[in-house]
């Protein structure tokens, strides 16, 4: 018969039984040797954690056997793939506080640009994955039968693989499947969830932010209504000229002194705290340990990342054209705005998304004429940047107002790379060396800003300042929770602390004598606009408005007027109706096409 034919010309290509084995048995060792090598500790996980793992590996496995017809080859190299993303996964949880995630894949050139700042230790667990995986390897090599590559099309092998990997891809290829198996996202700690549930299945899970949600009954109509009938409580303070603004957005600066749980050798922010003619306060970031384009994104635009997926980039995600931000705004009104950042232009597509927008230029480490000093690696120091800032303030179009927006690098991550202690924690026998570094470097920031303020002093301008932290710094978790006094890290309440980072504006005019709410960074461009005596647009009317019932509001959650915290989760439906209302106008402010058109009202040239 036709078909027992087939089956004697193709007997050749039927796997071995050690093949057969392999191919059972290899997902289950690789997605051990994986989380190995992640710092999982292998025994905890249950039988379906395993499963799910295995099939997401599988379904590699056999999709690279359906395509090459080569067992040997689609084994080695999916253990090679697995074991490789779990090392660099831990690399970048060391260094960043979360993992590697789907849309991090897009930021791989700003990756590769702080890298060098950063040293990676060989762990035993590593050292360990790597020597098995190599011995498996070896052992197929060795073991399975020594076969050619065929050209020839192999019918079985092929057809079998593929319907295992298609079967396979079906049973979790939707995000709720995949959770019917115990695992779950956790936003706040992503790096324990890839350790409790598996990279493999985490990853995969996490797929499902890559979509971004139209807001429940959206309509331009929706959007009008809301955006046309709030009562504005916006107000500005008398400024008798339109100022010129400056606006530093500081990488990692964070004030660790305000728990008053640690002392310091000195302290580290005590000329700013006691600046004359300005305004301290504290805010809170959507992004811990990196993120800091999310920092910018929300600052710029108004727009929140609690509308976005976790750890999602807007510079590169979502900008695909002139998108609506206060520097359109600002340019509305006729300022020149420029955006400068002391570090290489390419880090988080900054060339394409700081055009979008609105920005008139944008400089970087490459165009400065301030003669570059490095700190550690070759991250410039605050007072080179704060240099090269009075230079183009001072080399700026005198017809306009002008509006400059810096990215500092000073402060970045990588604080075991180089040794500086002049500030140590008293008691602890130098126990931070991470958190003493950082520390030491927030020192010469303060010094930094008081050059920058001494310079503005004098000149005869009105001039505006406003410094902010993009985000914490990852220090030593435990110098963390003393200066934080958490005592539960799994408590949400005490880890929303870690998302806290200072403000402070000053001006060489009088600023009123007034307190600002804890804030976050997404509402501070309407606090600045209202010191500079500067009317709003509507969205930042709603926004303010918005500030005066709901004082914080980040991906985290929100503080209500009586510090109380609570999660987007948890919200107990306070302000629901509110919340979705910015969501609303935030979507539009980002996704509608026709109403950005009709909202940008700035020419270029």
């Amino acid at each position: 018969m036709k078909w027992q034919k087939i089956l004697k010309e193709n007997v050749k290509y039927l796997p071995s039984i050690s093949e057969l084995i392999a191919c059972l048995l290899a997902p289950l060792l690789i997605f051990i040797y994986s989380q190995y090598a992640y710092g999982s500790d292998i025994t905890t996980f249950t039988t379906d954690i395993y499963l799910i793992n295995y099939f997401v590996i599988a379904c590699m496995m056999y999709s690279l056997i359906a395509l090459s017809n080569n067992i040997k080859f689609s084994i080695i190299s999916t253990a090679v793939f697995f074991v490789g993303f779990s090392i660099i996964n831990y690399y970048v949880t060391i260094y960043r506080g979360t993992p590697v995630l789907p849309w991090d894949i897009i930021a791989i050139k700003t990756a590769l640009n702080v890298a060098g700042g950063y040293s990676f230790t060989l762990t035993f667990e590593i050292a360990v994955a790597v020597i098995l995986t190599l011995v498996m390897s070896v052992l197929l090599v060795i073991l399975l039968p020594k076969r050619k590559f065929i050209s020839k099309t192999s019918i079985f092998v092929r057809t079998a693989s593929l319907i295992v990997a298609v079967y396979l891809f079906s049973l979790f290829n939707t995000s709720w499947e995949i959770e019917s198996y115990g695992v779950k996202t956790d936003t706040w700690a992503h790096k324990d969830a890839y350790r409790k549930y598996g990279i493999p299945s985490e990853f995969i899970l996490n797929l499902k932010f890559l979509n971004i949600d139209v807001p429940e009954n959206y309509s331009t109509e929706l959007k009008d209504d809301i955006i046309n009938n709030f009562e504005s409580s916006y107000q500005t303070y008398d400024v008798d000229k339109t100022p010129n603004i400056i606006v530093i957005m500081n990488e990692s600066w964070t004030d660790y002194e305000e728990f008053g749980n640690i002392e310091l050798s000195e302290p580290v922010m005590e000329n700013i705290k006691n600046l004359d003619n300005s305004i301290f306060g504290h805010a809170y970031s959507s992004v811990w340990g990196g993120g800091t384009s999310q920092s910018e994104f929300e600052f710029l635009t108004g727009n929140s990342m609690a509308f976005l997926p976790p750890n999602s980039v807007p510079y590169q995600q979502y900008l695909k054209g002139d998108t609506n931000s206060y520097v359109w705004y600002l340019k509305s009104l006729g300022f020149d705005t420029l955006a400068y950042h002391s570090y290489l232009a390419s880090g988080w597509n900054r060339e394409k998304a700081y055009d979008y927008l609105g920005f008139d230029d944008f400089i970087s480490m490459e165009d400065m004429v301030t003669p570059l000093e490095y700190g550690h690696q070759d991250f410039c120091y605050d007072r080179v940047d704060f240099a090269e800032l009075i230079y183009r303030y001072e080399n700026r179009d005198m017809s306009k107002p002008f509006f400059l927006f810096n990215v500092t690098m000073q402060n970045h991550g990588g604080y075991d790379d180089f040794i500086m202690d002049d500030v140590s924690v008293i008691g602890s026998d130098h126990a931070y060396p991470k958190a003493e570094f950082y520390l030491s470097l927030v020192n010469q920031t303060d010094e930094a800003f008081m050059e920058l303020v001494d310079y503005f002093k004098q000149v005869d301008e009105p001039v505006i300042i406003l410094m902010y932290g993009d985000h914490q710094p990852y220090v030593e978790d435990e110098f963390i929770y003393k200066a934080m006094g958490i005592e539960d890290p799994s408590d949400k309440t005490q880890l929303i602390e870690r998302y806290r980072v200072p403000f402070v504006f000053w001006a060489n005019y009088d600023l009123p004598d007034i307190t600002i709410k804890d804030s976050s960074l997404n509402f501070l461009m309407q606090d600045l606009l209202s010191l500079a005596g500067i009317e709003t647009n509507k969205y930042g009317e709603f926004i303010y408005t918005l500030n005066q019932t709901i004082p914080s509001l980040s991906f985290n959650g929100y503080f209500d007027n009586d510090g109380q915290f609570y999660t987007h989760e948890d919200s107990a439906g306070l302000y629901d109706d509110l919340i979705d209302q910015y969501r609303i106008l935030a979507y539009a402010n980002l996704f509608d096409e026709s109403y950005q058109e009709n909202s940008i009202t700035s020419q270029r040239g």
